[in-house]
């Protein structure tokens, strides 16, 4: 690949995270299938293992003493279509994504990889057993 087209394809990728991170934050699930390639695989199945990376203390906050009640298997799905199943489950979350510093490399022409640092925050219900996590 030329440079000019490794920039343009980094950015393109640097754009599709963002979109991913919005259509999160704004519940657009339409958009937010739209991110994801048909054969795409979603696991969030240790969403509630956040922890702080220099105390190691829990980033849940709110009861966790019932997090072992909140049944997380059902996290894990294969397939675009099969992730609007999970994206009831957040409805009523409130969220708040910041992504930055990505670190990209290109494999190929249709390949990439990458790192991104990011923050996050999760509210709930009142209700919910758990009342927030911050992700870092």
């Amino acid at each position: 690949m030329q440079d000019l087209e490794r920039l343009m394809a980094i950015e393109e990728i640097k754009q599709l995270k963002a979109t991913y991170f919005h259509c999160v934050d704004t519940k657009n699930w339409k958009g937010f299938l739209e991110v994801f390639a048909p054969d795409a695989e979603f696991d969030h199945r240790t969403a509630f293992d956040a922890v702080d990376p220099v105390t190691g203390e829990s980033r849940v906050y709110g009861r966790p003493e019932l997090l072992k009640y909140i049944d997380t298997s059902g996290w894990r799905v294969k397939g675009r279509d099969a992730l609007f199943s999970m994206s009831g489950d957040f409805a009523a979350v409130s969220t708040v994504h910041h992504g930055y510093n990505p670190r990209i490399t290109l494999h190929s022409p249709d390949e990439a990889s990458g790192i991104w640092a990011m923050t996050d925050i999760l509210r709930f219900a009142e209700d919910a057993p758990i009342r927030e996590i911050r992700g870092l």
